[in-house]
């Protein structure tokens, strides 16, 4: 069709235009010889020229002398003109069909005395005139005038055919090799446009007649069709002229553009004529005339063998030139096939091809897709196959996998090519891999050169088999994968092999593993490979793998047909619960044909027996079934060797009372014979194909007596079909004569073949043609009819194909080849099942949306990828030694690790939890990290040597990362691999740290991991010195151990001996040890990917060493020493990069719940030692066996302590699913921090960093626990195992770490501590009271006094205060406190800090101001309506700790402030609910009891003048403790003075006082009289005492008459001169003070004053009373206010 024109030219244009181009070839004539310069030729372009001038002037005339405008009106009359002033009849006899304007032109081209430039003028010319439309347009106007002329049909139309004929006939003088090469690339485009026009023709008819009336049909119109004939002579000319001029590249490449535009437009046209005409139209007839014609040449041009020799001499150039031209014309075929099948005719011409295929001429009739089918696919098998020895290009091999990707891409193509697949891919790819595995090692220059030239031939195909992996088909919104579809129309099909089960096993062998060459259940031998696969190779072996696991699962559906658990197997390992079982029921009676077949081998009696017994074949056997398995049986494994004894057999005989199986039997064996050969088809082929094509089924065996029987049985099947005896008649009529003359044939074949290729037989000795004609001519009358024998022509060309090509007779397997009686015996054999299994089946089984076919086809290739990724990582060649960070092993590192990521990542999705679990476990025991026979440093020298066992690291940690939701058993995996590369110290410090700060000091952290150093050296034996300490905390504790022991006592008061093993795994306990030294460099991570496109992380981590290596050798030597890294260090910076392992932990909170609980069991269960690698029923075999692996996980005390760091922190990053997984953490802390004795105190532990982190995690989720209900009491109640009874006390050495724990709990949210009931607070005041009492520990920074600041006590005070000042739990906290705080006071008291005490007392002091609080909601509290009930739970307690201070604290400033509290407690107001009983008992018990107590204590005490004011004060304080609160309580009507109990309380203060007033001055007097004998300062000492004492005895006397004047203003005493009864109070009360010799003198002076003031001492009684019971701010104001007023 016209390229790049809107319209055409108008008739003055066109006009023009023809006489522009005649003149440039008469321009060109005319430089020629004189017989071309004034020739005939010039002549007739000078007419042509002429006349077409003459009529534009006419034209020019009627355009001014007309009004006309109609351009047919001026067309004709210009045409009428033109005819008259051309002379047609000169045109020559051949030319007669062609249009006038176009005659003188090809005159030109066909005239053999034109040369070259002639010729190319004419030809551009009329190539410009019929691409332009210029012939048309002047065919246009000229027609109305030869309409009714003899020349209608040379006039009125342009004939195309005969144009082209012209062209073809193109003759010229040759004379220069580019002006040659310019004419035939003219020729080329002017039949090239001739076939372009006329399908633009055919397109024009079939549009219709909206589209006719355009200006389109108008050109198409003016021009006839060529002819089927024409077109196809024209296409090989073009075709012909290409390969003439082969050394010519421009010339090539202009052609071949040519050859497929004529291809495009041909073919563009075959499925739309069939709408407008006869099918048989000559489109279609050029059609399938070019295919056959290109495949013909594909299949018929030979194949030369290069030669490799160095010293090639001529006859090697000539070869190697013959084998140039042959590689161009197969290049130009494929090309041409692959451009046929791209244009997409198949879809138009759907439905004809399918009546084609159904009706009864098919085999008569070849179709376009019959060529494909049978010759295009067999030319593209045979070329294939050549690979491998060195005869093929590889723009050949390149334009063969091309054309083979170009069929698979076209879903019409591979529906009806399922045969011809099967064996493309088993002949073509599964040959080529078979040999890659053997290739053998060079041995020299040519060998190297062959293996060379086969590696490039393996890049082509492979690359090839990868884009095949990449289709994806879409059916229904689903998108079928490759894997797929080869496997439901191959593996799941008896009649098929098993092609995808065969293409990856090949595949993975090519990537190092070792895969037994049959299935694994049959045990058979492995195969070996002479040659390691070269390295780029097996990298594109591992892209094929992982582009058809991206593809398979690719949109993997996850619908509720997803099975989540592995399904029971069969014996042979298939289950069959599935959604569908007919895939799973014929792959199950495949294997067992399969293993039918491999018993068959060794002996056909037991194969049979198997299949008969598993209902595979009938019971009993018929021999027809027999035959069929046979026959069919090679796919799934059957020895050709064993079906040809078999055949040949003749069985056992009848013998009386003795029984045989059928099948041994003689005639099922004659029947079975019989019976196979009736299965092969011999219509339509001569007697030697037929033979090559049955020997090929099978191998002959060596007895002749079998090749007899054998032979016999083919005769009477192929003697009756073969072309010899049904169409050439060369048998005779009479059957059993054909019979006979068919064997005697075909042995004498067998022994022609034998002798024209046995090697043994000199060339001399071997059989002629003429010894063959003369033996097989005439075989006799009862043979061979009378006058018939077998022509010499026939007899001479089988002589001739044997010698060409030997008879194969077994040629399976990876060397064999494809030969074209074979490839007929596979299409007409297996035609048949095609429909049953085709590709439409694979669409309906895959567009179910189940994903059953993956499941399937994932259970069937992961065993053979996880070898490949084995194969991988543990690849090493003889330089890398392990791949030693040299860059061959990058490469294998990352195709491992994305091959191992794509198959992770798959059966994640699909949900194969059994499957998943295999093959992680596989890919972390790939890192070796879980093998601890050797020590720690050989076991990191081995890792860091190797990429490979790293990126095996980074590939379970990714896929940890990204797939999440794990079992437990991958999860034990995982946090292995991070111990064990923490315990190498290989883990970054950056996550080897807690989310919340350190619970200690740096100081005390450092303290504390030189005592656990101290202590497991001890454990070691360390004092011995004979043992082997590593690690740096390790030599820390070496170099301070004498330091340490002399001033610490151990941990846990003695350690017992550790057991050191192997690995030494027992030293290493310091958790956050990085390992990190002064040379390594620490710098932030680099990214090492410039573009935006994600890589895979085997691309990351290959980058990254690139990276690595460049540094080291190009950036680093110019860098100061400082920046170099040692290995160990960049190895973990390479980790570090790689790895993302705090995603492991912080990103667990997207993982459902079960994931985040399968995380936490994983982790206790390595810290419990339980079994680490349970490995599931259908592990994963090496050669030697079964993975083995110990039941239990060697984890180091510093790994146990990350392992309880980890718990926490994945613990922490869930709690909002805290109460979800608490279960778990429960009794996981249960079982580590439960004592095992009553009071935790008998057991002898060795406190180790797990205990400590196991520890600190329950106090940090302690803190984050708070203000939730539903798991506050749960979290905060496990606090109890922290402290004995319930934990051990050995846990005291974690004091500090409880404290400062506890203050965090108490300060981060004490509003949330309010959900909490009676048992969560009794753990944490226990906890709190624990800690209080805990040992001291030594000065290590300024706090209160003796106590450092993070001292467990003062961190007990500092949450007690918190706690009981916070308004949040105003009233929240239980009394139950009160305890708490008197353990505080005691430690204070212990720890020789009084400060602490006394701020615990303080605490007091707030606690009983709650208890007006509690007076008031006592009508609302049925625990506090009684007044006994509130005395005795709340009252009580407080002033019980007031007074146990008082009496036991050594601290003076504690006792003062005790006493204090406790008088002003006794009087409060709160006593008011107290019975007089209650009131009796508190002033009897706790205050004149224990004034009197302090009393004697105080007097008895010898230094009392150094501490004058501390006495005088606890003195005056004990003297209000007692009399205070009497006063008080006598006021307020507590004491009943008229019952005995009021007396016994008076008597008890009398007897207290007569301590302090009774009987002391003959003790001063007897002081003085001392004093005189001694010194100075003694006397001042006594003095000083004297005085004190004197002090104290006037103040008391003071108290002591103050209460007596009220008692006698109460009336209850009467005064010392009045008279009272014997044993009275007022008598008591008197005799007791005048045997006070201090106030015995004094008693006359009381009885005054008590005569003359009476009434003043009622009003300071009222006043009083007034003044203490109302509230008073301050204690000393209070004091001070009564003493005034009692003044």
């Amino acid at each position: 069709m016209r390229s790049e024109r809107e319209r055409l030219p108008g008739h003055a244009e066109a006009t023009r235009i023809i006489c522009q181009e005649a003149s440039g070839v008469l321009s060109s004539l005319r430089t020629g010889p004189p017989a071309i310069a004034h020739g005939d030729l010039v002549t007739d372009l000078q007419n042509l020229r002429r006349g077409m001038k003459e009529v534009s002037i006419q034209l020019a005339d009627l355009k001014t002398t007309t009004s006309c405008n109609d351009d047919d009106d001026i067309g004709s009359k210009t045409a009428e003109n033109l005819s008259s002033t051309t002379d047609v009849d000169a045109v020559a006899p051949d030319l007669t069909m062609i249009h006038p304007y176009v005659e003188p032109f090809l005159s030109v081209v066909i005239d053999p005395s034109a040369s070259g430039r002639h010729t190319l003028a004419a030809l551009r010319s009329l190539y410009r005139l019929l691409e332009r439309g210029t012939l048309v347009s002047l065919v246009k106007y000229r027609r109305p005038l030869l309409e009714n002329s003899d020349n209608n049909n040379a006039h009125c139309t342009i004939g195309l055919n005969a144009i082209a004929k012209a062209t073809i006939a193109c003759k010229f003088e040759q004379t220069d090799v580019a002006g040659d090469e310019a004419v035939e690339m003219a020729l080329a485009d002017l039949l090239g446009l001739l076939i372009i026009l006329d399908s633009a023709k055919l397109v024009a008819i079939d549009c219709g007649p909206d589209v006719q009336g355009g200006e389109e049909s108008t050109v198409t119109s003016y021009l006839s069709s060529l002819q089927s004939e024409t077109r196809m002579e024209a296409f090989t000319t073009v075709f012909v002229a290409r390969n003439t001029f082969i050394h010519s590249p421009a010339l090539c490449y202009h052609v071949e553009g040519v050859l497929l535009s004529m291809v495009k437009a041909t073919f563009s046209q075959v499925g739309r004529t069939a709408s407008s005409g006869d099918p048989k139209s000559s489109i279609e007839v050029a059609a399938k005339n070019m295919l056959e014609f290109l495949t013909q040449q594909l299949l018929h041009t030979p194949l030369l063998h290069h030669s490799l020799s160095i010293n090639s001499n001529s006859g090697a150039v000539v070869n190697n030139e013959a084998q140039a031209v042959h590689d161009a014309t197969r290049v130009l075929c494929l090309k041409l096939a692959r451009c046929i099948i791209r244009e997409g005719w198949f879809e138009v011409n759907k439905e004809k091809v399918q009546l084609n295929e159904e009706s009864t001429e098919r085999l008569s009739q070849r179709t376009l897709l019959s060529i494909i089918q049978e010759d295009l696919c067999l030319a593209l098998l045979i070329i294939g196959q050549a690979s491998g020895s060195a005869v093929l290009s590889l723009e050949v091999l390149s334009e063969v996998c091309a054309t083979i990707v170009t069929l698979w891409s076209d879903k019409f193509l591979r529906s009806r090519l399922l045969v011809q697949f099967e064996a493309i891919f088993n002949g073509f790819y599964g040959r080529i891999l078979a040999i890659l595995q053997r290739r053998p090692v060079a041995v020299d220059s040519n060998s190297f050169v062959l293996n060379q030239s086969f590696d490039s031939e393996c890049v082509i195909i492979l690359e090839s088999l990868v884009d095949i992996f990449c289709l994806l088909d879409e059916s229904e919104n689903i998108n079928i994968s490759p894997l797929e579809s080869l496997f439901v129309a191959y593996d799941c099909n008896i009649a098929c092999s098993d092609v995808t089960i065969d293409l990856i096993k090949g595949l993975c062998c090519c990537c190092g593993s070792t895969i037994a060459s049959s299935n694994e259940q049959e045990g058979d031998v492995q195969l070996g490979s002479p040659r390691q696969v070269p390295g780029y190779i097996r990298e594109l072996c591992a892209e094929a793998l992982i582009v058809g696991l991206k593809c398979l699962f690719h949109n993997v559906p996850l619908g509720d047909a997803v099975a989540q658990g592995s399904n029971p197997p069969l014996r042979d390992g298939l289950p069959l619960n599935e959604i569908e079982p007919d895939l799973r029921q014929i792959i199950c009676k495949k294997n067992l044909l399969r293993a039918g077949a491999m018993l068959f081998n060794e002996k056909s009696t037991t194969g049979f027996k198997l299949l008969m017994d598993e209902g595979v074949l009938p019971s009993p056997l018929t021999p027809k079934d027999a035959a069929a398995f046979l026959r069919k049986g090679i796919t799934l494994g059957l020895s050709k060797v064993a079906v040809g004894v078999y055949l040949g057999e003749m069985g056992k005989a009848s013998i009386p009372l003795k029984t045989y199986p059928e099948c041994e039997r003689d005639w099922f064996h004659q029947k079975v014979l019989r019976e196979y050969c009736n299965l092969f088809h011999f219509q339509s082929q001569s007697l030697l194909d037929g033979l090559r094509m049955f020997l090929s089924s099978f191998r002959l065996p060596g007895e002749a007596q079998q090749i007899d029987r054998i032979i016999q049985a083919f005769a009477e099947s192929c003697g009756r079909q073969c072309v010899e005896a049904v169409d050439l008649k060369l048998f005779s009529d009479d059957e059993k004569k054909a019979t006979d003359a068919t064997y005697l044939l075909a042995f004498s074949i067998i022994m022609l073949n034998t002798d024209l290729h046995n090697d043994n037989i000199r060339p001399d000795r071997k059989m002629s043609v003429d010894a063959f004609v003369r033996n097989n001519s005439d075989y006799g009358r009862d043979v061979t009819d009378e006058g018939k024998p077998l022509p010499r022509e026939f007899l001479e060309s089988i002589y001739e194909s044997i010698k060409m090509e030997e008879i194969r007779t077994e040629g399976e397997g990876a060397e064999g080849i494809m030969t074209v009686e074979q490839w007929t015996d596979v299409i007409s054999g297996r035609c048949g099942h095609a429909s049953d299994f085709g590709f439409e089946f694979v669409a309906k089984k895959c567009s179910d949306g189940k994903g059953d076919v993956k499941f399937l086809v994932v259970e069937y290739i992961w065993k053979y990828i996880l070898r490949a990724i084995d194969g991988f990582w543990s690849y090493h060649d003889g330089v890398s030694a392990g791949g030693s960070n040299s860059m061959l092993g990058a490469q294998e590192a990352r195709l491992g690790m994305d091959l191992a990521t794509e198959l992770l990542l798959g059966v994640s999705n699909l949900k194969r939890q059994h499957i998943f679990d295999a093959i992680f476990a596989s890919v972390c025991i790939s890192s070796g990290l879980l093998s601890y026979d050797d020590g720690e440093v050989s076991r990191r020298k081995l890792f860091i040597q190797s990429v490979q066992k790293q990126s095996a690291v980074i590939a379970a940690i990714d896929i940890a990362k990204r797939s999440g939701n794990m079992s437990i058993n991958c999860w034990k995996y995982v946090f292995g691999i991070l111990f064990e590369l923490r315990d190498l110290k290989l883990l970054g410090s950056k996550f080897l740290v807690e989310s919340d700060p350190d619970l200690l000091k740096d100081a005390a952290r450092k303290k504390w991991n030189s005592r656990m150093c101290l202590a497991h050296n001890r454990g070691f034996g360390g004092d011995n010195g004979d043992t082997d300490n590593s690690g740096v905390f390790m030599v820390f504790s070496n170099i301070f151990a004498n330091q340490v022991e002399n001033s610490e006592e151990d941990v846990d008061g003695g350690s017992p001996d550790i057991v050191q093993s192997v690995h030494g795994k027992e030293k290493l306990f310091v958790w956050d040890e990085g390992g990190e030294s002064d040379d390594e460099i620490s710098d932030d991570h680099e990214s090492v990917t410039g573009t935006d496109v994600v890589p895979s992380a085997g691309s990351l981590f290959e980058n990254q060493l690139i990276h690595e290596d460049h540094f080291v050798y190009f950036e680093a030597p110019s860098q100061d020493k400082s920046q170099h890294m040692t290995q160990r260090a960049r190895v973990r910076k390479r980790l570090a990069i790689s790895c993302d392992f705090k995603a492991l932990i912080s990103e667990s909170r997207f993982l459902t719940l079960e994931g985040v609980r399968h995380q936490l069991v994983a982790i206790v269960n390595l810290i419990k030692g339980e079994g680490l690698f349970d490995m599931p029923e259908n592990a994963v075999q090496t050669e030697d066996g079964e993975i083995n692996l110990r039941g239990t996980f060697d984890i180091s005390p510093g790994s146990e302590a990350f392992a309880e760091v980890l718990i926490c922190e994945i613990a922490l990053k869930n709690r909002d699913r805290l109460g979800q997984i608490w279960d778990i953490l429960e009794k996981h802390y249960l079982g580590r921090l439960r004592s095992d004795t009553e009071d935790g105190s008998a057991e002898e532990i060795l406190v180790s960093p797990g205990i400590e982190k196991c520890v600190t995690a329950v106090i940090r989720m302690g803190c984050r626990a708070v203000r939730r209900e539903d798991i506050t009491n749960r979290v905060i109640g496990v606090l109890k195992l922290l402290y004995p009874p319930v934990g051990k006390k050995a846990y005291e050495c974690l004091n500090k770490h409880v404290g400062e724990g506890l203050w965090r709990m108490c300060n981060t949210d004490a509003g949330g501590l309010r959900v909490m009931d009676t048992k969560g607070w009794d753990a944490l005041l226990g906890l709190i009271k624990w800690c209080a009492v805990s040992a001291a520990d030594e000065l290590e920074s300024s706090g209160i006094e003796n106590l450092s600041n993070d001292d467990p006590s003062l961190y007990a005070f500092r949450c007690l205060q918190f706690l009981l000042h916070s308004p949040d739990l105003k009233d929240a906290v239980p009394f139950d406190v009160v305890n708490v705080i008197q353990a505080i006071i005691t430690s204070g008291d212990d720890k020789a800090c009084p400060q602490l005490s006394v701020a615990a007392l303080d605490l007091l002091l707030v606690l009983h101001s709650r208890l007006g609080v509690l007076m008031i909601n006592s009508s609302v509290r049925p625990d506090v309506n009684d007044g006994d009930c509130f005395w005795l739970k709340y009252w009580l307690p407080v002033l019980n700790c007031m007074s146990d201070v008082v009496e036991h604290s050594k601290f003076d400033i504690v006792r003062h402030h005790a006493l204090s509290m406790l008088t002003d407690a006794i009087i409060d107001s709160n006593g008011k609910v107290l019975s007089q009983k209650d009131v009796l008992s508190i002033l009897i018990n706790k205050c004149v009891n224990l004034a009197r107590g302090r009393f004697d204590a105080l007097l008895k005490c010898e230094d009392m003048e150094e501490h004058v004011d501390a006495v005088n004060t606890e003195f005056e304080l004990c003297l209000s403790l007692i009399f205070k609160p009497f006063l008080h309580y006598l006021h307020a009507k507590k004491l009943a003075m008229n019952k005995r109990d009021f007396l016994d309380l008076w008597v008890l203060v009398l007897a207290t006082l007569k301590l302090l007033l009774g009987e002391q001055q003959e003790e001063e007097h007897s002081g003085m009289s001392d004093t005189s004998e001694h010194d100075t300062t003694s006397m001042m000492k006594h003095v000083r005492r004297r005085r004190l004492l004197t002090s104290t005895r006037e103040v008391a006397s003071e108290r002591l008459q103050n209460a007596i004047m009220v008692l006698m203003a109460y009336g209850q005493i009467e005064s010392a001169d009045a008279q009272y009864e014997q044993g009275s109070l007022s008598d008591l009360t008197w005799k007791s003070i005048k045997s006070m010799q201090f106030c015995s003198t004094r008693i006359d002076e009381w009885v005054l004053l008590s005569n003359d003031g009476s009434s003043e001492r009622v009003h300071v009684l009222e006043a009083r009373s007034n003044y203490t019971s109302s509230e008073s701010p301050d204690d000393n104001d209070r004091d001070e206010g009564i003493n005034r007023i009692a003044q």
